[in-house]
């Protein structure tokens, strides 16, 4: 890549793209075999090259200057013009190849039938030639305005010394000048003055960029991933959400439902989302933030808040909003104010992004001008913090005074936009021309590397002559710079999600103007003539006008539909009225519109699609006529659980790059699938028993990455065939899925295919299910892969051996229903690095291997139905230093655990089915647990009081008791000698009853199911007996909470 350019213009990676394709042999060719004069392709090459040496001066003045803005929108404008021509001229030149028409047809014949597939050329020659011309005159009238706006030209500015830095990622953790507001805070959120309230509302208010979300996050983090059990279990459930300027109350309900735990909620109604949040934190003490509150409209927040009113008393709710008059409609109030850093707390946090840790040793002379930047910074860590990531890749004194100097920062009302402008104006051209583009992503939405970049990638971003790399490469790099100079940030949900800051969002939708648009409510106006990129985010208020907003569809290029309410808008509003007239297309995604079941033929006029998304939508079939859509890159079809046939030609579309079809009800694939040669991704691979393609048409497919799933394998008769798939040459996979469907009667074909499809020693996640053979080939065991940190074993009925040899990098194994399975001493010490072990249905288990310590990296452990199994690993406590959960599900014949007790560090255990083992409890030895906070017991016949009084440890926080036939009663001793108990939950007890004494009061809510003796026991007490109401809730399915 060059070097980056200071100040250097959005337009001049367009255009360098725009002149490298006037020459490339597809428009070259195309206009030779069509005897056109290409007199004025090269008329318009070198009016591109006068206009691009505009570029970077009209960059620098437009700052301040308003015509020479809107002379740049208008070169954009016509700029998009001439690439729409091009496309549609390579287009032709690519379906005249593919379809095999004669060169040697007449230019009337051809091109006749060239211009009828035209827009807006249709008739002729001479209409092209007007194209191009109306395209010429108009970059020539803008070339000849440059003396009256006093442009020159200038070729960019000066080169920065390095590229930005893509590896290392913002941490959010480091947060200077607000230990007071920090503290304070979590005075409150852990007090238990209460003064009889349920649910007490804590507001973070201040202006926007002055860190108020961060705040809230480290708080948040601080109660769900401490390493102090006593803030992490201060609340049972917890949840975030983001709620921005409009409160959308179902919505946000929504939203508060799944974070505690209830995620198919889409699709209920009002009514049902409310009672099931109250159902959701009845007698639970709650921790919840809404973040970025906008709205003070009081019937809203009474609406939101009405489930509230069953949550257990210390509940808390965290608001961040820049409104104040948010704490004049909410009762129980504590307002913190957060104030601008000083200037010394801006400087550090500026420092710290602009130097590896704030350590600015080597370049002592840019302290002064740093601290000067600083103060201009206003005391917003957010500007300081967009700022020092964009002084990251400058060493010399020059470099920072320019910024200090620029005409940003004397833009008047604007102190908070001015530097985070400055950071962008000095973005170079390519990553310009991608965050722009971010500006239809609606506030708040949570989006992950590979969704934008393939969003990049198809509106032609992240072409680059000259550079010999992988476009998806190029865009990852691009989207880690923009995360290196704070443009994107994680989100708090999880390190594959980012988000971009409220004024970041403001600050994408300025630099585009006119030319995105966001489609949100009634409120938000139409488009203009310029607008090309557009998203619709579905509510449940939309209607069949919606779309009345798009003033001239003819010029998107993207409809794109975040994830948000099922559409309320028709499927014909859409199909018939909206998609005919998106001529320029390159983005659609129809995924909101769940009720969309078929496509039109005339989907094949998108001649310019390059993505296209119906994930989620109920289709069965697409038509044969999209193979003709030969631009398409992208095509998702995730979880389209109708459909059940791909069109038979879809070889034909040989740019496809991506293609997810996981979670269909796909048969088989259809014929010539070794023609899409270009397939990066391929979720799934179905083969059919006689027709459709032949898994070896994977071999020609060479480029795969990411994960691939192979189905129906005992369709493969021929071990050649999977010979051909060429798995081992696909050296960019990384997962690898084998599935058959059980076909017992060819165990050695079985054994025979597998050995065939050995995966790349790059690939870290293997999952083997089905197989039919008796025995794994070699390279499961040995060392073909070293890197492989997954493996999953899973259906083989007849499966007997396995070589385990070493697995230098497994952290996790799982293998279950391999009744076959000879494996009586499980070797744990072949596995160094194991984090997690299941077995499950392997009867000829008895013990694991004995001697030196063997995994002192294994957290989980799961055994079910190993009926033979006696006992565990020997002296666990010592060997197994990490374990974490343990839990053991119908292993009849185990009696006891191992000498020396369970592990220290373990949290969870579930002693399911274990008749022997429950029988000799009393030797258990749970006491020495000390950070046991959640134990399980079913299906036991042996029973009948329980817990004993010292049986479980104190520290215990959740109690489990299910299905246990004999069981007769509670015991109030064991109970309450749990003092940290806070959930109980008893399911299929038939004959258990409530202890005399009651309920500890420690116990925050019961769960009861299937004990009908229980159930009339709590509703009689809690109307009748007092000592009942020591617990706030029983949560009885079926019934009300009493």
């Amino acid at each position: 890549m060059a070097l980056a350019l200071i100040g250097e213009s959005i337009l001049a990676a367009v255009l360098e793209v725009l002149m490298e394709r006037i020459v490339s042999p597809a428009i070259r060719d195309f206009f030779k075999s069509q005897k056109i004069d290409d007199e004025e392709l090269k008329k318009l090459k070198a009016r591109m090259r006068s206009v691009s040496k505009l570029l970077n001066d009209a960059e620098e003045k437009q700052i301040t200057d308003a015509a020479v803005k809107e002379w740049l929108d208008e070169l954009k404008d016509a700029v998009y013009q001439a690439d729409d021509f091009l496309d549609e001229i390579a287009y032709k030149s690519l379906r005249l190849n593919l379809e095999g028409e004669s060169r040697s047809q007449t230019c009337t014949d051809q091109f006749r039938s060239f211009l009828a597939s035209l827009n807006p050329c249709r008739k002729g020659v001479r209409e092209v030639q007007i194209e191009l011309t109306k395209i010429l005159k108009n970059l020539e009238e803008l070339v000849d305005q440059k003396d009256v706006l006093g442009l020159i030209e200038r070729i960019g500015g000066e080169p920065s010394l390095r590229r930005t830095p893509t590896t290392s990622l913002v941490d959010e953790s480091v947060v200077y000048g607000r230990a007071a507001e920090k503290e304070a805070i979590m005075k409150l959120l852990l007090s238990d003055d209460t003064k009889g309230r349920h649910l007490d509302v804590i507001l973070i208010v201040g202006m926007g960029g002055v860190g108020k979300t961060t705040l809230a996050q480290l708080l948040y983090k601080e109660m769900v991933v401490s390493n102090d059990r006593s803030l992490k279990s201060s609340f049972d459930l917890k949840a975030w959400v983001y709620v921005s300027e409009e409160l959308d109350v179902l919505e946000v309900t929504k939203n508060i439902l799944k974070g505690v735990g209830l995620m198919n909620c889409d699709n209920m109604t009002e009514d049902q989302l409310h009672c099931e949040l109250e159902r959701k934190l009845s007698g639970k003490r709650l921790l919840l933030v809404l973040d970025d509150v906008w709205s003070d409209n009081r019937s809203q927040w009474e609406f939101l808040l009405k489930p509230f009113m069953s949550v257990r008393q210390g509940s808390k709710i965290i608001v961040t909003t820049r409104n104040e008059n948010v704490a004049s409609i909410i009762s129980s109030v504590s307002t913190q104010h957060i104030k601008k850093l000083s200037d010394d707390d801006c400087w550090l946090v500026l420092s710290k992004h602009a130097f590896d840790g704030g350590d600015f040793s080597a370049h002592p002379g840019l302290e002064l001008i740093g601290r000067q930047i600083a103060r201009k910074c206003n005391g917003l860590p957010l500007a300081a913090k967009t700022l020092g990531s964009l002084l990251c890749s400058k060493r010399v004194e020059k470099e920072w005074k320019k910024i200090l100097k620029s005409n940003f920062w004397e833009l008047p009302n604007d102190e908070v936009l001015s530097p985070l402008r400055l950071s962008y104006h000095h973005l170079p051209s390519h990553l310009k021309q991608c965050f722009s583009y971010c500006a239809i992503i609606p506030k708040g939405y949570k989006f992950t590397r590979e969704e934008i970049v393939l969003l990049w990638m198809a509106e032609g971003f992240l072409v680059e002559p000259r550079r010999d790399h992988e476009m998806e490469e190029i865009g990852y790099e691009y989207f880690d710079e923009l995360v290196a100079r704070s443009f994107f940030q994680q989100s708090s949900l999880g390190s594959s999600l980012f988000v971009m800051h409220d004024l970041i969002n403001d600050l994408a939708r300025f630099a585009s103007g006119d030319f995105c648009f966001r489609l949100e409510g009634d409120d938000s106006g139409k488009t203009t003539d310029r607008t090309r990129h557009l998203s619709y985010r579905a509510t449940k208020d939309d209607s069949d006008q919606t779309f009345m907003a798009i003033k001239n569809p003819r010029l998107l290029r993207t409809l794109l539909c975040p994830s948000g309410w099922p559409s309320q808008v028709k499927q014909v509003e859409i199909i018939c009225d909206l998609l005919p007239a998106l001529n320029c297309l390159r983005v659609l995604s129809l995924h909101p519109f769940h009720d969309i079941s078929v496509l039109p033929d005339s989907i094949c006029k998108l001649k310019h699609l390059r993505y296209l998304d119906l994930s989620h939508t109920v289709i069965i079939r697409l038509p044969e006529s999209m193979c003709s859509l030969y631009n398409l890159e992208i095509l998702n079809l995730h979880f389209c659980f109708r459909l059940v046939e791909l069109p038979a030609n879809m070889g034909g579309l040989i740019n496809s790059r991506h293609l997810d079809i996981h979670h269909t009800k796909l048969p088989e694939m259809p014929l010539q699938m070794g023609k899409l040669t270009k397939l990066r991704k391929l979720t799934d691979f179905f083969i059919g028993k006689q027709s459709g393609s032949s898994i070896k048409e994977l071999g020609k497919v060479h480029h795969l990455s990411g994960a691939l799933s192979v189905w129906n394998l005992q369709n493969v008769t021929d071990a050649r065939d999977a010979f051909e798939a060429n798995l081992k040459g696909k050296e960019h996979l990384e997962k690898l899925e084998l599935i058959w469907d059980c076909d017992m009667d060819n165990s050695l074909v079985n054994e025979r295919v597998l050995e065939q499809l050995q995966p790349p020693v790059t690939v870290k996640i293997l999952s083997i299910n089905g197989y039919g053979g008796t025995r794994f080939p070699d390279w499961v065991g040995n060392s073909s892969l070293p890197l492989l940190e997954q493996l999953y074993i899973r259906s083989c009925p007849d499966l007997k051996k396995a070589l385990f040899t070493h697995f230098p990098s497994l952290t996790k194994l799982d293998i279950g229903a391999c009744e076959q399975f000879e494996i009586e001493f499980f070797p744990l010490e072949l596995f160094p690095k194991l984090e997690s072990l299941t077995i499950g249905s392997c009867p000829s288990l008895v013990s694991f291997s004995k001697g030196a310590p063997v995994a002192p990296n294994l957290k989980e452990l799961k055994l079910r139905s190993c009926s033979n199994l006696k006992s565990l690993p020997e002296n666990m406590r010592s060997f197994l230093p990490s374990l974490e959960k343990l839990s053991i599900f119908h292993c009849p014949k185990l009696e006891s655990f191992p000498a020396g007790g369970l592990p220290s560090k373990l949290e969870g255990l579930a002693i399911w089915g274990c008749d022997k083992l429950v029988a000799g409890r009393t030797q258990w030895d749970l006491q020495s647990l000390h950070v046991l906070s959640r134990f399980s017991i079913a299906e036991s016949g042996v029973l009948e009081c329980f817990p004993e009084e010292t049986l479980l440890p104190s520290s215990l926080t959740h109690l489990e008791i299910r299905t246990q036939k004999n069981l007769k009663s509670l015991n109030y001793r064991g109970l309450k000698h749990l003092t940290s108990l806070r959930e109980l939950t008893i399911m299929n007890c038939m004959e258990v009853s409530m202890p005399e004494e009651g309920l500890p009061p420690s116990i925050s809510s019961v769960t009861i199911w299937q004990c009908p003796l229980l159930e009339r026991e709590c509703e009689m007490g809690m109307r009748k007996v007092p000592k009942y109401l020591r617990c706030p809730e029983y949560m009885i399915p079926g019934r009300k909470s009493v």
